[in-house]
């Protein structure tokens, strides 16, 4: 945890020599340059006027959108729309996992299957063959939910805070004059299809339609990064960014 007074150099100062300690100097080369120029503000937003961090790794792939191709599970997914959907219908019919999340836009409403690493039980026995798929990716300890954007809402622009992490998402129920913006590129979800999206990027959500937008949402490491960097990012985010 960040001590009162602490400035960033020092909270990179600890955050460094933990990760050090933890996994050693071998592969980590760039989580380390991370560390470091958190600690010291280095150009954090120069890389594309899109987007924003408040921890950057430096050398992965930066783009709005990701490909199919990176993403082995991709197709199963797909495949499994009608019995996600299924799962979503017994979830909200039961009320399980329900969150508003008000305070980031107008009819964002979810149903949590994890939470900071945090699996809600109930929800993963109430849609297995969901909770199932999740657990399947390369996912990160973040939040995974179905996601309501109800009629006219609105997520305003904004982005994650890494660019190790990116959003996916599996349209459910999708109405006309739905979109979301991704980098400044439109996007609009379609029924059964999943995209992948770097949330580090500038995006919104709109809902136009007189209905609301359904979809499965989680969060992947991005595919460039091995297993060992990915436990010492999440660690080191932990320790400087969610203190």
């Amino acid at each position: 945890m960040a001590e009162e007074g602490e400035t960033p150099q020092q909270r990179a100062d600890e955050v460094l020599a933990f990760v050090r300690e933890r996994f050693g100097h071998s592969g980590l080369q760039r989580i380390e340059q991370a560390i470091v120029d958190f600690g010291t503000g280095e150009e954090l937003d120069a890389y594309h006027p899109q987007q924003r961090v408040d921890l950057r790794v430096p050398g992965l792939t930066a783009k709005p959108f990701h490909d199919r191709s990176d993403f082995p599970w991709w197709d199963t997914f797909e495949g499994a729309t009608p019995e996600v959907l299924a799962d979503f219908e017994r979830v909200e019919r039961e009320r399980l996992g329900l969150t508003r999340f008000d305070g980031y836009g107008l009819g964002w409403l979810a149903w949590l299957f994890a939470s900071q690493g945090r699996w809600n039980e109930e929800v993963c026995a109430a849609a297995p063959t969901t909770a199932g798929l999740l657990k399947s990716t390369a996912h990160t300890d973040g939040d995974f939910l179905f996601s309501e954007l109800s009629a006219r809402g609105v997520i305003p622009q904004h982005t994650g805070g890494c660019n190790a992490v990116l959003s996916c998402h599996l349209a459910l129920v999708v109405p006309e004059g739905c979109f979301m913006r991704v980098g400044g590129i439109e996007y609009r979800w379609q029924p059964g299809r999943v995209v992948v999206f770097d949330d580090s990027f500038i995006h919104g959500c709109w809902n136009t339609s007189s209905q609301r937008r359904i979809c499965l949402v989680w969060e992947v490491w991005h595919p460039e990064l091995n297993e060992l960097e990915r436990e010492a990012i999440a660690l080191a985010y932990q320790r400087l960014i969610n203190t």
